[in-house]
């Protein structure tokens, strides 16, 4: 690096910012594209228990569902399809887990 220059074509006197620098953008950028994180419970037919029958990441274009025991993920274009793929629909209930903890999405 010559005089604080990045080296980078196109980036000519653009500074390499600084460790904390580079950590707030970083989280300002997970904390604006973050998923949305849900589970999907299945209740029991007597509704006097649930459990959970998977994990869910949602972004704008895609939800992906990973099954409670973690060996099987599965890719959908909308949480509806992957509750419907899901079977037992009337069984079947999603909780957004950030809402429900009181984080609210950006």
């Amino acid at each position: 690096m010559v005089n604080g220059d990045s080296g980078i074509p196109g980036l000519a006197g653009v500074r390499p910012l600084a460790a904390e620098e580079l950590q707030a953008e970083m989280a300002q950028l997970a904390a604006d594209f973050a998923p949305r994180r849900f589970a999907i419970f299945e209740v029991a037919a007597d509704r006097l228990d649930a459990s959970v029958f998977a994990w869910g990441l949602a972004w704008p274009d895609r939800v992906v569902i990973c099954d409670d025991d973690g060996f099987r993920a599965r890719r959908f274009a909308t949480v509806d399809g992957a509750l419907r793929a899901s079977g037992q629909s009337d069984r079947l209930h999603l909780i957004w887990i950030d809402e429900a903890a009181g984080v609210r999405p950006q």
